[in-house]
C-alpha cells in the first residue's frame, strides 16, 4: 500500500502519547487523495480506531507532522487499529 505517515504526539496530564497514523494515498475508489484529504482521513482513522476519550487528545493537539516511512520502520510500535484507509500504531 502506498501511504503517508503522520506523527501525533503530545502531553495530556498525567501521560504523554504518541501515535503514528498510516493513511493510504488513494481512497476506496482508487482516486489519489490531496494533502487536505490525507489529514482529514488521518483524523477519521483516529476517531474510528481509538476510544472517544483518547481520540479527542491527538486531534486537538498541534498539527500532526508528516514523517517518512524509513523513520516509521525504525520505531518500536504496535498496531492498535487498521482498516482499508490506513492504520494506527502506538509508539512504545
Amino acid at each position: 500500500m502506498s501511504a503517508v505517515y503522520f506523527d501525533y504526539q503530545g502531553k495530556f496530564p498525567p501521560n504523554e502519547y504518541r501515535y503514528i497514523v498510516e493513511v493510504s494515498k488513494k481512497n476506496g475508489d482508487g482516486v489519489a487523495r490531496n494533502p487536505i484529504e490525507l489529514r482529514i482521513t488521518a483524523s477519521s482513522i483516529l476517531l474510528n480506531g481509538l476510544s472517544a476519550a483518547l481520540a479527542a487528545v491527538p486531534i486537538n493537539s498541534p498539527r500532526p507532522v508528516e514523517i517518512e516511512k524509513t523513520r516509521v520502520d525504525k520505531m518500536i510500535k504496535e498496531q492498535v487499529f487498521g482498516d482499508t484507509d490506513g492504520a494506527i500504531y502506538k509508539v512504545i
